[in-house]
């Protein structure tokens, strides 16, 4: 356009998503994985961030929970903290 200058983008991206909800989501993907033992798991939700905690019996385990917490709709970053 004739005359512009500049351009100020002032667009911030937020979450669909509120917490609550991205808990019981992925509290509820983890369950439907047949692999994974949902009895020691802990999921936390603040902001956009995923944190899961508790015990797993492998690596694999471990990663495929982070696995299933990046696909939640909503979700910047996943904190794996299990033991």
């Amino acid at each position: 356009m004739r005359g512009v200058k500049g351009v100020i983008d002032k667009i911030v991206i937020e979450a669909e998503i509120k917490n609550q909800l991205e808990k019981e989501i992925v509290e509820k993907a983890l369950k439907r994985s047949w692999i994974m033992d949902i009895d020691n798991i802990k999921v936390r939700v603040d902001g956009k961030t995923i944190f899961l905690s508790g015990i797993v019996s492998s690596l694999f385990h471990k990663e495929e929970a982070e696995r299933i917490a990046w696909h939640t709709a909503g979700v910047w970053q996943v904190e794996n903290e299990f033991l």
